[in-house]
């Protein structure tokens, strides 16, 4: 008799851990299917630089058009709308067409920069800068503060876990009545500088979903909403205080999915 309960007591503990094995692929399987299923950019196309040596995902919506280069600042990657052909944007390899976002990624050769206007920089930056921006990178550091940026949005980061990378966020540059929201990524990698930038051109959008971050100058600006608080705007936004499903909340957590499919090789 104690034969027999002993071995329906192994027969039991044999059941319990199979049933507790099944049970953990089962949920372990499903976390991962519906984490798949969350992730938008599993979908998404891919970008590949070979000469710098990284890749990146881009929704897969966009379409493609080929242009030419410019030298040694060629911007290699455009998502743009229809209209922005017309206005007089930089030479492009590569346009990629959206309802209101531009995203472009330029790339420039480190060897033979020239002082000069330089993506990713408002206004004419110097080689030497652009030289100490890479050396602060490698110190951890985010080095030059780039003009009309939010204070609160310069960061380092890491892409692909392993490399130093500068961003930042802009809202307007040069006068008051300009309203741009743009988020740059400035990396350097194989003896070239990077710059991710991605712009929200649905404005009109924006301005009239999030009233309560604009104002009217009409003495400058006639009745074209302007900025009342770009630091709050840009807190809200980081903090997702501000609807995802807005424009602007689009653009920005549009920005971080295509950050955080960069692949380097």
């Amino acid at each position: 008799m104690r034969k027999y309960k002993i071995i329906a007591v192994v027969i039991l503990l044999l059941i319990l851990v199979g049933g507790g094995v099944l049970a953990y692929q089962y949920y372990s399987g499903s976390s991962k299917n519906n984490a798949l299923q969350n992730d938008e950019t599993v979908n998404w196309k891919t970008f590949t630089d070979d000469k710098t040596g990284y890749s990146l995902k881009y929704p897969a919506e966009l379409k493609v058009e080929k242009t030419s280069a410019n030298g040694l600042k060629e911007n290699i990657a455009k998502f743009i709308i229809p209209a922005a052909s017309a206005a007089g944007l930089p030479a492009n390899i590569w346009g990629f067409k959206s309802d209101f976002l531009v995203f472009d990624i330029y790339r420039e050769q480190l060897e033979g920069l020239t002082d000069g206007g330089h993506p990713g920089y408002p206004g004419l930056t110097s080689k030497e800068d652009i030289l100490g921006d890479e050396q602060a990178l490698k110190n951890g550091q985010f080095g030059m503060s780039p003009g009309f940026s939010v204070k609160e949005s310069q960061k380092v980061v890491k892409i692909d876990s392993t490399l130093n990378a500068k961003e930042f966020t802009t809202l307007g540059m040069y006068e008051v009545c300009d309203v741009l929201p743009t988020r740059t990524l400035i990396f350097f990698k194989n003896g070239y500088k990077v710059t991710v930038v991605l712009q929200a051109w649905a404005v009109d959008k924006i301005t009239s979903q999030l009233p309560q971050y604009f104002k009217t100058d009409e003495a400058n600006c006639g009745d074209s909403p302007i900025w009342k608080n770009q630091t709050q705007f840009y807190k809200d936004l980081a903090d997702k205080t501000i609807d995802s499903e807005t424009e602007a909340g689009i653009w920005y957590s549009t920005f971080d999915k295509i950050v955080s499919t960069i692949n380097l090789f």
